[in-house]
């Protein structure tokens, strides 16, 4: 940890108090930030001197990883088929 950063953390008695106040702080438990890199990757995604297979195979790779931050569930089915369909729109 940083001295500057360290330095709001000297007032808790056990390091045990440190970690969870740190835990909570910096966690990122809905995956936000990755989710916007993969994201801006995809925007950014350009053939170049890639061949079209290893091009194609970019959005699929972002897709399946973004896929790994994905959980959701659903109560009525209808709900989940029409949140499916949109994603496999964006998807394209």
């Amino acid at each position: 940890m940083e001295l500057k950063i360290g330095q709001t953390y000297l007032f808790y008695k056990i390091a045990k108090d440190i970690w969870e106040v740190t835990q909570e702080i910096y966690s990122d438990l809905s995956n936000t930030a990755q989710c916007f890199e993969i994201l801006s990757a995809l925007r950014n995604t350009g053939q170049g001197y890639m061949t079209v297979t290893e091009y194609y195979n970019v959005p699929i790779e972002h897709w399946q990883e973004m896929d790994l931050f994905y959980n959701a569930s659903w109560h009525c089915p209808e709900g989940g088929i029409k949140y499916d369909h949109l994603l496999e729109k964006e998807y394209v």
